[in-house]
């Protein structure tokens, strides 16, 4: 991606829990997230799963899907659903 594209706006982790028969709660996983600003919008970048770093393979899936998100989100009909289906009319001068 080219370099200032996006830059991380900040880290996001979510932690997942479980709870035993007694209803005590144990953590049962967790993912990392760069939250980057894309287009106007929030990306979640996922960088981590259980506190350890992508694997190699697994950083280039997420920079292909953020690539992805990147080159779609630019088509008309695709901004129309990210903006939760409101119409944005841009009048030329």
């Amino acid at each position: 991606m080219a370099k200032g594209l996006h830059s991380t706006t900040y880290l996001e982790e979510d932690t997942h829990f479980s709870y035993d028969k007694a209803g005590q709660s144990k953590q049962t996983g967790s993912e990392t997230y760069e939250v980057i600003m894309l287009e106007g919008d929030t990306y979640k970048k996922l960088v981590a799963r259980n506190e350890q770093p992508l694997s190699p393979a697994g950083k280039a899936k997420e920079e292909k899907k953020l690539q992805e998100e990147a080159r779609v989100g630019l088509v008309p009909s695709n901004l129309y659903h990210r903006l939760g289906g409101r119409c944005i009319i841009i009048h030329p001068f």
